[in-house]
């Protein structure tokens, strides 16, 4: 039995293969291959569960598209496809192509592990998270929230997790935290309106 058979960690997120927000595939391949390499490097048992939502019927599944690492013993990723059927229920269906945060809480429901961690699909988490994550210091009935960076795209595809996140710290954009989401300065501080 691998380590991510019994999953520790659940890593919830919903995607449609449609380029949604620019660079889909390129943002969407980066995250796997670093969460993977990062679950494997901190032997971290996790899942990621992908809420494939509404997909598009002239196009392979998510799944297929993507390019995958040899070794995935302490990261399992599995899809979980909502057809075009069931996104016609919803109001407004004919505007909008993906009902993100209902895609999260379908994955949610098929999560297996013990804790889960409902997040987008074009996130890094950097070393101190991961570690955090691999101590199993996550506590049951609590709430965890944490500032989230955005970093400029160009970011080395294919190069180790570390110089990915190197690259991210390097280059921030903007914070999204509690108090709102905020443009950074030179320095990487906060501007004020």
């Amino acid at each position: 039995m691998r380590p991510a058979d019994q999953p520790y960690l659940s890593l919830v997120v919903a995607a449609r293969y449609d380029d949604h927000g620019g660079s889909f595939m390129r943002r969407v391949q980066a995250f796997l291959n670093a969460f993977i390499e990062q679950c494997r490097r901190y032997r971290l048992p996790a899942e990621i569960v992908v809420a494939e939502w509404n997909p598009l019927p002239d196009r392979c599944g998510l799944a297929q598209a993507l390019e995958w690492p040899v070794e995935m013993d302490w990261c399992r990723v599995r899809f979980v496809e909502v057809p075009p059927e069931i996104h016609a229920r919803y109001a407004h269906a004919s505007k909008i192509a993906l009902y993100q945060m209902i895609g999260k809480n379908t994955a949610i429901r098929r999560a297996h592990g013990e804790f889960v961690l409902a997040t987008n699909i074009d996130i890094f988490f950097n070393e101190p998270l991961m570690r955090f994550f691999a101590e199993r210091r996550l506590e049951r009935g609590k709430m965890y929230r944490i500032d989230r960076y955005d970093s400029a795209e160009a970011f080395p595809l294919w190069a180790p997790v570390d110089e990915q996140l190197e690259y991210c710290e390097k280059n921030p954009l903007r914070i999204n935290a509690v108090e709102g989401t905020f443009s950074l300065n030179g320095k990487g501080h906060r501007t004020w309106p």
